[in-house]
């Protein structure tokens, strides 16, 4: 629960400090739908660490966890494609790679509309939100933060 409030509030630091305390657990070994959750947004947190100078290592976490998404979209797309989408945004935008992270933004929150994930729907708007925001794009960037 601290794991997620701390992710919902910005706190990067706090919650990847959390995630290092729950991945210690010995049931964190077993694959549950909270693996699923926990690795999207550990993605997410270490994508946005790595644009934030916190070190290479967190582009290579942001991308193991890209890669397990990308075996559970195969396994189940309605509840995962929005996830993967997400994450692939996340690493574009970490590249630089603005025209491809816009599209990977866009497509995720297609996905989560479509699929009725209207949390993960918020999300994505929100981080497309922040992402516009920090490319200097800011009247589009309030129509996505809207959205959120």
């Amino acid at each position: 629960r601290h794991f997620n409030s701390a992710f919902w509030m910005g706190d990067y630091a706090e919650a990847n400090k959390l995630s290092q305390a729950i991945l210690a657990l010995p049931s964190s070994k077993n694959l549950k739908v909270q693996t699923v959750f926990h690795t999207f947004f550990m993605g997410l947190i270490a994508f946005h660490m790595y644009r934030d100078g916190e070190g290479e290592e967190n582009l290579e976490k942001g991308e193991e966890a890209l890669v397990k998404m990308e075996v559970w979209s195969n396994c189940s797309a309605a509840n995962h494609i929005n996830k993967l989408l997400l994450l692939e945004a996340e690493r574009h935008a970490s590249m630089c790679n603005i025209k491809a992270a816009k599209v990977a933004f866009q497509g995720s929150v297609r996905a989560a509309r479509d699929y009725g994930l209207v949390h993960e729907q918020g999300l994505a708007c929100e981080l497309y939100g922040k992402f516009l925001t920090s490319i200097i794009e800011t009247d589009e960037a309030l129509c996505w933060l809207k959205c959120a």
